[in-house]
């Protein structure tokens, strides 16, 4: 009688779920089991058709099976449980009517069932049938903190512990489980997704265990169909890994309360799970405000530092960024987030992921995001990339020479982030300007402003910025610099001699911009030439620029490259014809090193002033130029890039460089002063190199 009892309970436990045609691998099993336990009843030969015909109308909601009357064998009941299966497998109206509906045709089916047990005399009545499986509605449990949605979000998880781990499946590695005070349970599943398209988490079953079997083992994903729930979200990007959070809810009509839920090789039973008091979960520690940057790939730190916008001005690749944001507290920390299966280490014009650190004097950090998810480039730089986002630090040591604020952007594009200052109010690590000195040691111009040159463009293959510039007039004299810490003008330098001294143009008319060239002529221009002069006054006119050793500095002397100088009677500067053409025009320092190779430059407006009169006058030209007339000066270094640089005025301090586009012009540079004919190369002063 307990076997044949089973049978209507099992049969009412199928009715009362809504399946869809997916959860055919687990609920054909439940109607087998059915049938099996009917066999049994048949041969002990005891029925209780009217409790069996109440328990179906009870189930099904319909009123023609509660007028079933007699009795019916196993076999003719497990035929209408059968039925019953097909129906739902089929998508027919049995799903309503197991939801209570009413439905005709399964009230007919049910009294067909009842018509038939009357025609069976030799069974006796069974003992009433077990109630149709349902949680309890007073759920109880441990109570935690938590109002939790099916949203693919874990932020209202907080308040749940986590459950033991014995298996992973799918790439599921850690789980939780709640309950609610209807009964309903809650599961949440994380874990790492390899790439955007790994979905296999959410086919992942969970088993509810009853009386120590499974008797439902359904899909994650399926029990939407099924009267629950479920949303998940994966937050790796094409094929960068990230987390995944998956979410479900199982109804409490699948349950009972002695039921137990199995997942990932633990089972708990309902009276043990966890019960949500419906208040929404607030980390404790959460700060409210700006807390600090901890690069660890988890970003929570970053919510309330504003983002910007961005786009990637490769239209071949538009989404490679998608928001960046910057944070200058000691050390500096960028935050970047990639569009949909885009990837910030193909970003840029060139699709090199290059990218800068730019001080408001005109120093750059320059680095590279790589396809693996690190950042090389800058000394100590250390970056995180989970999904579509990257966290970066910087160093504070090794940042470029900076007065007071720092901006962020793409290697040779306007920057995203501009002017941020340093939250921890920490000095600038140059000092105050205090003038030019020529003397090789080149820390004067630390905090001074330079403008990048580049002549490999933003598609540089190089870690570092091709070189920058500045220019300083004080008085009649302009003071120039010039750094490269590209190894290409590195080896061009020390093997040849020429990244400093050739292709250098400079224009004191102000008629230099960005579309026309520094015009090149001798009268109102300088196109430095080097030459070699000895202690004595002798001059060399094609010294040998060539093999310079690390850490050593060489000086030379600067006459016009245009200049008709007479080098076979001119082979002292006190020539007298060699003085009325100016005579020595300047001199330069050049030091060079294996990461970076510097060169400083100091030219005499007077004399320049006098050998344009000279020239002026020789083609019928008023001879009336002098430093005065000097109040816009632009240089150009034709061998580190087109770029020319500016400044403004020729007695009034120091003035911002600015890069222009433009067309590197011909000319030459020579050296070697009075003081100065180098019979051997000088150690390098003692500088710090950046």
């Amino acid at each position: 009688m307990k076997k044949q009892s089973r049978v209507a309970g099992v049969l009412r436990a199928g009715l009362v779920i809504s399946l869809s045609a997916s959860m055919a691998t687990w609920m054909p099993v439940q109607y087998a089991q059915a049938a099996a336990v009917a066999a049994e009843g048949s041969a002990a030969g005891t029925s209780d058709v009217a409790d069996a015909a109440a328990g179906t109308s009870e189930a099904e909601g319909a009123d023609a099976t509660s007028e079933a009357g007699g009795n019916a064998s196993a076999d003719e009941a497990n035929g209408a449980a059968a039925s019953g299966a097909s129906a739902e497998a089929s998508g027919s109206k049995a799903d309503s009517s197991a939801a209570g509906t009413g439905d005709a045709a399964s009230a007919e089916a049910a009294a067909g069932g009842a018509a038939a047990a009357k025609a069976s005399p030799a069974l006796a009545p069974a003992a009433p049938a077990p109630a149709a499986p349902t949680a309890d509605s007073a759920a109880t449990g441990p109570t935690v903190t938590g109002n939790i949605t099916v949203d693919g979000s874990d932020a209202d998880w907080g308040g749940v512990p986590a459950q033991a781990t014995t298996t992973t499946t799918n790439g599921i590695d850690s789980w939780k489980v709640a309950r609610d005070a209807s009964g309903n349970v809650y599961l949440l599943a994380q874990g790492t997704a390899q790439n955007q398209w790994y979905s296999n988490y959410q086919w992942t079953n969970v088993g509810i265990v009853r009386d120590g079997s499974t008797v439902n083992n359904p899909q994650l994903a399926n029990l939407q169909w099924n009267g629950g729930s479920f949303a998940s979200v994966n937050e790796a990007n094409g094929t960068t890994a990230g987390p995944f959070t998956a979410e479900a809810l199982i109804p409490a009509s699948m349950l009972t309360g002695s039921d137990a839920i199995s997942f990932l090789g633990t089972t708990v039973s309902l009276a043990d799970i966890p019960v949500l008091d419906g208040n929404d979960y607030v980390a404790p520690d959460e700060p409210a405000t700006y807390d600090g940057i901890t690069v660890d790939g988890k970003f929570k730190d970053w919510k309330y530092v504003t983002k910007t916008d961005v786009k990637n001005p490769n239209p071949d690749q538009p989404n490679a960024l998608s928001q960046v944001a910057m944070v200058f507290d000691g050390d500096v920390y960028i935050y970047i987030k990639e569009g949909q299966g885009g990837s910030a280490a193909g970003a840029g014009t060139h699709a090199n992921g290059k990218y800068s650190i730019i001080s408001d004097l005109g120093r750059e950090n320059v680095f590279q995001l790589n396809q693996d998810g690190t950042v090389s480039g800058i000394a100590g730089a250390e970056a995180k990339h989970v999904g579509s986002e990257w966290e970066i630090r910087i160093p504070r040591e090794s940042l470029n020479y900076y007065s007071e604020s720092l901006s962020f952007g793409l290697y040779q594009s306007e920057p995203f982030v501009k002017d941020v200052t340093d939250l921890q109010g920490k000095p600038s690590n140059t000092g105050t300007f205090q003038g030019i000195t020529y003397d090789g040691n080149y820390d004067d111009w630390n905090s001074y402003p330079v403008t990048t040159i580049s002549y490999a463009t933003a598609g540089t293959q190089d870690k570092n910025e091709d070189a920058s510039a500045a220019l300083h007039a004080d008085g009649s004299t302009l003071y120039m610099y010039a750094e490269t810490t590209m190894q290409a003008h590195i080896a061009e330098q020390r093997q040849q001699g020429t990244a400093f001294t050739q292709a250098i143009t400079i224009d004191l008319t102000g008629k230099a911009s960005s579309t026309q060239d520094i015009d090149v002529n001798g009268e109102n221009d300088l196109s430095p030439r080097i030459i070699a002069v000895d202690e004595n006054g002798n001059i060399d006119w094609n010294p040998d620029l060539a093999n310079q050793p690390d850490g050593t500095t060489r000086e030379y002397a600067i006459v016009e490259t245009h200049g008709t100088y007479d080098t076979n009677s001119m082979t002292n500067i006190d020539n007298a014809a060699f003085q009325e053409m100016g005579g020595v025009l300047g001199h330069v320092m050049i030091t060079a090193n294996g990461d970076k190779c510097q060169a400083e430059y100091k030219i005499d407006l007077e004399n320049v002033a006098k050998m344009h009169n000279y020239y002026r006058s020789q083609h019928g030209k008023a001879a009336d130029d002098s430093p005065d007339n000097y109040q816009f000066i632009s240089a150009r270094f034709g061998r580190l890039g087109d770029q020319i640089v500016t400044t403004t005025g020729a007695s009034t301090g120091p003035w911002l460089g600015l890069g222009l586009s433009g067309i590197a012009v011909a000319g030459g540079l020579l050296a070697n002063s009075r003081r100065a004919k180098r019979k051997k190369d000088l150690p390098a002063s003692e500088t710090t190199c950046r």
